[in-house]
Parts: structure tokens; C-alpha cells; sequence
């Protein structure tokens, strides 16, 4: 795989500070998904951008987050690469509250912004009130733990 991620850096001419993938999930995702590309490579060569590059058949992507640099930019070149054919693994921050509906089976419906009303009949504005788009979480009888934690526990996933 081209650029390798090999150590943490604390920052480079970008300004944005790099965690690197552990050495034991990076090879467990590796034997499942054969990755060909790295769209966040450490160190980043000099002008490479991940998110102008075209990406692999199978790319790994840990992007850096922080100051100068957004989730929404790495999940829409994700989602065109996989649109062209290629898989895509990218690795972003979930709240422990979405991973806990998620792990209890929870049906996700995105439902975009709500105009939401106050006990007047006033509606908020457009966007919902708030940046984020709203999403129904749903819990159906008899839904449980459905998915795999075998990754999760290898890495240490389960105490945050």
C-alpha cells in the first residue's frame, strides 16, 4: 500500500496534527480489506491531498480531523469514490450514544432538517434550528446486539 502510515506526528505543513492507526487494527483491516490506497498517508508526501487524489480500489482512510479540516469534505470524497466502484474504509469519531443505538439494533432513518415547532405552532428555521440534520433511531421489539465486536475488543474498543 502505498504511504503507509508509520509513527505519530504532531503536526506538518498543514498545521493539523495526525493520529496514526494502531499497528494491530491497521493489520486486522488490512487481511479483511487488502487495501491498495491510503487517502491520509504519514508521512503525507509533499502536495499529495487525499481529498483531490483519486483513491484506490480499496482505500483506507483515517483523515486528519481538527482545526482546518472537515469530516463532511473526507465522507463526500468517500462516498464518490465509492461511487465509482471503490470500496472504501474510513474511520471518523461516533458519540457513544449513536454506537450504543447502533450495537442495540437500531433501524437509522436520516431524515433531514426539521422544522421544528414550539408549543405556540411557531416553526424554527429552516435548517432545524441547529446544524445538524435530524435522524429517527428505532427500536424495535426484540432487536439486540446484532453485529460483530470481535474488532472492537481487539483493539480496546469497548472502554470509551
Amino acid at each position: 500500500m502505498r504511504g503507509k502510515q508509520t509513527g505519530l506526528f504532531p503536526g506538518n505543513e498543514d498545521k493539523i496534527g495526525y493520529w496514526l492507526t494502531p499497528p494491530e487494527l491497521m493489520k486486522t483491516l488490512e487481511e479483511e480489506f487488502h487495501f491498495t490506497f491510503d487517502a491520509c498517508p504519514f508521512p503525507r508526501p509533499s502536495g499529495f491531498d487525499g481529498l483531490i487524489e483519486d483513491w484506490g480500489s480499496s482505500t483506507w482512510c483515517n483523515p486528519p480531523l481538527g482545526k482546518g479540516s472537515s469530516i463532511s469534505a473526507w465522507v463526500n470524497k468517500a462516498l464518490s469514490e465509492a461511487k465509482r466502484g471503490h470500496q472504501v474504509v474510513l474511520v471518523l469519531p461516533m458519540p457513544r450514544w449513536v454506537r450504543d443505538l447502533l450495537r442495540g439494533g437500531a433501524e437509522v432513518r436520516p431524515l433531514g432538517a426539521v422544522p421544528w415547532m414550539n408549543p405556540e405552532g411557531k416553526r424554527t428555521s429552516s435548517d432545524g434550528g441547529g446544524h445538524y440534520p435530524d435522524t429517527l433511531f428505532i427500536l424495535k421489539q426484540g432487536c439486540g446486539h446484532y453485529y460483530n465486536n470481535k474488532l472492537a475488543d481487539k483493539v480496546g474498543g469497548e472502554k470509551r
